[in-house]
């Protein structure tokens, strides 16, 4: 069985030493479309599948599947916010490889970063408790498993 989108960048980003300085280690990288609870200590990250779809050419599929991807990240502070997004994009942006985690895998073709908005301060989850905010948006190509 592959690995999701979600699994992959869950993975890359705990591997990857400079982010999880930044972030931390244990439950700092929530997925899917769910609220994150207020209660969660920060900085943490938030990451959203927006749109998953066969990769093609005029011949025809090429076996490539292309993911696009939102990381939220969030920090009590606008420093470290874009601490956490600039050691993210570093980790993601350009990556090429094969992610295992037990006995699933991803034959990950490239991870290309596409956009990211500015530091903004919100309210999470209808709390009064405002905190820094940066949204980052990656598309990611991978060996399609049926392909």
């Amino acid at each position: 069985m592959a690995l999701t989108a979600e699994e992959v960048v869950a993975v890359l980003l705990a591997d990857d030493a400079t982010v999880t300085a930044v972030r931390g280690t244990g439950d700092k990288f929530f997925v899917g479309i769910d609220l994150v609870p207020d209660t969660i200590e920060r900085p943490f990250q938030h990451c959203v599948v927006t749109n998953t779809e066969p990769e093609r050419h005029l011949a025809g599929r090429n076996g490539f599947v292309a993911t696009t991807f939102d990381i939220d990240n969030y920090a009590d502070d606008s420093g470290t916010c874009l601490d956490l997004a600039r050691v993210s994009r570093l980790a993601l942006d350009g990556y090429k490889g094969v992610i295992t985690d037990g006995n699933d895998a991803l034959d990950v073709i490239y991870i290309h970063w596409l956009d990211e908005t500015h530091v903004t301060s919100v309210a999470l989850s209808g709390s009064d408790r405002a905190v820094a905010y940066i949204r980052q948006q990656y598309e990611m190509f991978t060996k399609n498993p049926a392909g």
